[in-house]
């Protein structure tokens, strides 16, 4: 099982008010790896869960929607 850091605020940008985008890259996601859930300090603190993503007509995974529990806060991450 992959390990990973808790997601900051400093690894991400806020393109719309609590909506929050990042390359895979960024926070150090190897390719192909799309955990069920991050930890973050952002927002309420409590964890993102995986919960959309989107694929182009050729079938490549364009990115993946996380979003937090009993919270407002959504995390686009860009499969580069």
């Amino acid at each position: 099982m992959l390990t990973l850091k808790t997601i900051t605020r400093d690894q991400v940008h806020e393109f719309e008010i609590h909506k929050f985008s990042c390359e895979a890259s960024d926070i150090g996601l190897p390719a192909g790896h799309w955990p069920e859930v991050f930890s973050t300090s952002i927002g309420n603190g409590q964890q993102l869960v995986r919960s959309t993503k989107k694929v182009d007509d050729e079938g490549d995974l364009m990115w993946v929607t996380y979003r937090q529990l009993l919270g407002c806060i959504s995390l686009r991450i860009y499969n580069d």
